[in-house]
């Protein structure tokens, strides 16, 4: 089954991966078969959106699920995935249950369908770089490598970032101290 959301959220992506990311999405789907599917649940995130989620047992209710505030994630610049595994529980199709479980063997081949899903982008030169509450995030090392050093070229005195995706006509500026990035 292809998931029109995945899709969607993959056009979000840095435009340097997002037919790699397309690529590894219908990869995945050939080698998942059974009651669970995985969707991109993150791809490019805001820094309203990040700042959100930093929020998250901060000052609202809930358990820490990042560390990384608005403009300080590799979300808020296209370059990271997480991911969720829906699962079919009755069997009608509609994929209702997300599941975050890394062990478990939905479509009965031997292997956890997460590991399976890791796999692939790993596989594909990703790197799995967190677990969260809610969120498995992988990372392009390529891409990563490349990008954090363009972040370090386009520090200004001040050490703030500024980077620009030409081929987005998208512009994203981080006027805060570059501090760590997850």
């Amino acid at each position: 089954m292809i998931d029109q959301v995945t899709l969607d959220r993959i056009a979000r992506l840095h435009p340097k991966l997002r037919d790699e990311a397309k690529a590894i999405y219908f990869e995945i789907n050939n080698n998942l078969k059974g009651k669970a599917i995985c969707r991109f649940a993150y791809t490019l995130r805001t820094d309203a959106e990040q700042d959100a989620l930093y929020a998250i047992g901060r000052t609202k209710p809930g358990k820490v699920v990042t560390n990384a505030r608005g403009g300080e994630s590799l979300h808020n610049y296209g370059l990271a995935i997480d991911i969720v595994l829906l699962v079919d529980k009755n069997g009608d199709g509609t994929f209702e249950t997300a599941s975050w479980q890394t062990n478990v063997d939905f479509d009965g081949d031997g292997v956890a369908d997460w590991m399976e899903v890791v796999k692939i982008f790993k596989l594909h030169g990703f790197e799995w770089v967190g677990i969260g509450n809610l969120q498995i995030c992988l990372t392009s090392k390529k891409h990563l490598v490349t990008q954090l050093n363009n972040f370090k070229a386009n520090l200004s005195l001040v050490g703030t970032l500024q980077y620009e995706w030409k081929n987005n006509k998208k512009r994203f500026t981080c006027n805060r101290s570059l501090g760590k990035i997850s």
